[in-house]
């Protein structure tokens, strides 16, 4: 499941640009530090093949900074740039706590 939560980083990384709400610097560069993190969380998890679990319980709280990125960094005026971090901080959150508790059985 880690190819799919790296796969989720990388989307979150270029969203700004797909989506067109690169214009936004505080939404660009939370969404480029995220997609990052979420990349790079994968990356480990890839390389431990299962070995510890820190790793989707880090993906989950980067999942929920990620829904709640819009509204404290103040960037939920543009309803382009919330959805996006909603959805795959969403769906982060979700595959992360469907690894933690069947403890990675589709990796």
């Amino acid at each position: 499941m880690y190819w799919f939560t790296g796969l989720l980083g990388i989307l979150m990384a270029v969203a700004p640009y797909l989506f067109s709400f690169s214009d936004n610097t505080t939404a660009l560069w939370a969404s480029i530090g995220l997609g990052a993190l979420l990349f790079l969380l994968s990356a480990v998890e890839a390389w431990q093949q299962g070995k510890a679990a820190w790793e989707y319980w880090t993906i989950g709280v980067v999942g929920l900074v990620a829904i709640a990125a819009p509204f404290v960094l103040g960037f939920n005026a543009l309803n382009i740039a919330m959805w996006t971090f909603i959805v795959l901080g969403g769906l982060a959150l979700l595959l992360a706590g469907y690894q933690v508790f069947t403890r990675g059985q589709l990796s």
